[in-house]
């Protein structure tokens, strides 16, 4: 009873350690983890492979390593899944400067904050990362500024050709805050729209999907979770 017991919570870390790996585990890196002989983990590793052999999930042997990985038959609904579109939408302080930047490029942070009234450097930072804008060398003005501009990635995330096809300014003060307040918001939700992903429905096999109308003929009992 007891080398069951002991079994098992060797299994359930060596479980454990293959979901938390990055990279296929040796035995013998396996075995200084758990401080145990290399010569008993075999045995768990194949109880392990033969758990997870029906399932959507399989432990895989790589070169000299084990790892989790999916089941080859759920490919393409993985790759479904990996082409969906990551939450990308902008924050109305980073539209708001990302729009001053692409009307007024290229001009500078100091530039950017007197329009905004506040501190840029955590939003241009923001858009930096996101390749939204670049560096586009230094003003001749006091202190040399760094002058920033669009970049190819900022007119993909919003559907452009070039820049030339930004929607028009409102009439007013360009140098207002207000004038710039929410110019490419529906821009960007147009280009949202645009770019939905593939449905699984296109790829899931017609047997197995089950219309919501169709729900309806199940009993109500065999649809409770026990």
């Amino acid at each position: 009873m007891k080398s069951t017991l002991v079994f098992q919570k060797i299994k359930k870390i060596v479980e454990a350690l293959l979901f938390a790996a990055k990279e296929p585990l040796e035995i013998d890196q396996i075995s200084k983890i758990l401080n145990l002989p290399k010569e008993s983990l075999p045995d768990v590793l194949s109880d392990l492979t033969d758990e997870y052999s029906t399932r959507g999930i399989r432990v895989l042997k790589v070169a000299h390593g084990y790892i989790f990985g999916t089941d080859p038959d759920c490919a393409e609904y993985v790759d479904v899944l990996r082409n969906f579109p990551v939450e990308s939408r902008l924050s109305h302080q980073a539209l708001e400067t990302l729009s001053i930047i692409a009307y007024k490029q290229p001009t500078t942070k100091p530039e950017i904050e007197r329009i905004r009234g506040v501190f840029s450097d955590g939003v241009i930072e923001t858009l930096i990362n996101k390749k939204l804008i670049e560096e586009r060398g230094r003003d001749d003005g006091p202190g040399r500024p760094i002058l920033y501009g669009t970049t190819t990635e900022f007119l993909k995330h919003f559907g452009l050709k070039d820049t030339a096809e930004l929607p028009p300014l409102p009439a007013g003060d360009t140098a207002q805050p207000a004038s710039f307040d929410g110019i490419l918001v529906e821009k960007e939700q147009d280009q949202q729209q645009v770019q939905e992903p593939t449905s699984v429905a296109e790829v899931v096999p017609e047997e197995l999907v089950v219309q919501q109308e169709d729900t309806k003929q199940f009993p109500e009992e065999t649809l409770e979770i026990r």
